[in-house]
């Protein structure tokens, strides 16, 4: 997470943006890769991927994990880099 700066003129509001992508979890998207990935887990066949396998990294967040750092961001008052 990271801290927005605002103005001093404009607001004394701090603002606190999180960047979630990837979340998986109950009630999760049939079509997401994590989803994907276990089902043909499942059915003992490979994984599909696509294109040329090179950027394949990615980082999958539990939905508990997002809920616990929003709201251990929320408790704190400020962002995780420092704050205003």
């Amino acid at each position: 997470m990271t801290s927005a700066p605002s103005a001093p003129s404009a607001s004394s509001m701090r603002v606190t943006v999180a960047r979630i992508f990837t979340v998986y979890g109950p009630r999760g998207r049939p079509d997401m890769a994590v989803y994907r990935f276990v089902a043909a887990l499942r059915r003992r066949e490979k994984i599909r991927r696509f294109g040329d396998g090179r950027s394949t990294w990615r980082d999958y967040l539990h939905v508990d994990d997002v809920v616990s750092g929003l709201l251990a961001a929320a408790r704190r008052g400020e962002g995780a880099e420092g704050g205003a």
